[in-house]
């Protein structure tokens, strides 16, 4: 995994990584992201890049820039991770410190249940409690305080609720995908039924032909780009019983049907210039970048 710190931006290239790619699903990026942070304040935009770019405003990154601010506190300036600091408790500091990076919430919940069990030690009094108070001060927690009630030690779904990244194809790695090596030949070009045009090449030297497919994904105008994304957002919001989603086939035209009319009432409100037959496209591209 390749890291990068562009200006004030954290770029993260994923394209290798075999695990969830984003902070809210993923505790070891959670980590890894504030680590960073702690090494490069500056920082104030999240992008992790694989197959499509997943980008994270300033608003969802000062979140965990005031983890950081945390960490650094009682790590690097009261050094609680020194084995003279109550040796006897090294193994909780450690847990305690660790989760603070990578799941910051369950974090919260064991210094509670910690400094319920023991309000009295000095160890309480002078790390778990003022510990508890600095992430009490933290939006994070502030936000999710008061769904602690029904939260499962070790749920990343409080996470998707605070960090909604913007999610979109990487149209300039696609790009230069598409202009064969040098020397290539072409051997055929075609279209599929919806439109999308493939071709194929061969190049010197090697067995396998290359194979190109330009989705219509990438043939966006900034309009359409625009109206997709929001559509996304309001339909990741909008909450699914479960007897709407009991098979695959279901889940597609559950978020088909609810895409188009999304899709539908944008372009009205917007006054976007698009076509009953485009929004059905841009309703089906919906599709597989949410159900799938």
């Amino acid at each position: 995994m390749e890291i990068e710190v562009k200006g004030n931006e954290l770029v993260v290239n994923a394209k290798d990584w075999c695990s969830f790619t984003t902070i809210e699903d993923s505790k070891e990026l959670m980590e890894l992201v504030i680590r960073n942070i702690t090494e490069k304040p500056e920082i104030e935009r999240v992008l992790i890049s694989e197959n499509r770019e997943i980008e994270y405003p300033e608003s969802q990154v000062r979140m965990l820039k005031e983890i950081a601010d945390v960490y650094t506190f009682f790590v690097k300036e009261r050094g609680v991770l020194s084995l003279d600091f109550y040796p006897e408790f090294n193994q909780k500091t450690k847990e305690l410190i660790g989760l603070l990076l990578s799941d910051p919430i369950l974090c919260y919940v064991k210094i509670s249940v910690y400094i319920f069990k023991d309000r009295e030690s000095s160890y309480t009094k002078e790390f778990l409690l003022p510990f508890k108070e600095m992430l009490e001060k933290t939006l994070l927690v502030k936000e999710v305080k008061d769904k602690l009630s029904s939260y499962v030690p070790g749920s990343r779904e409080l996470y998707r609720l605070l960090f909604t990244p913007t999610i979109r194809p990487a149209f300039m790695l696609e790009r230069f995908l598409l202009f064969p090596p040098k020397g290539s030949e072409l051997i055929e070009k075609y279209y599929l039924k919806d439109g999308t045009e493939a071709t194929i090449y061969k190049i010197p030297g090697k067995a396998r032909l290359l194979y190109f497919i330009l989705a219509k994904e990438f043939l966006l105008s900034d309009e359409e780009y625009s109206v997709l994304l929001e559509a996304r957002r309001i339909l990741t919001e909008r909450k699914v019983e479960e007897t709407e989603l009991k098979d695959f086939e279901m889940v597609r035209r559950f978020f088909s049907e609810r895409g188009k009319a999304i899709i539908k009432d944008l372009v009205i409100g917007k006054r976007t210039p698009i076509s009953p037959k485009r929004i059905e496209e841009l309703a089906e591209i919906l599709v597989r970048h949410t159900a799938g």
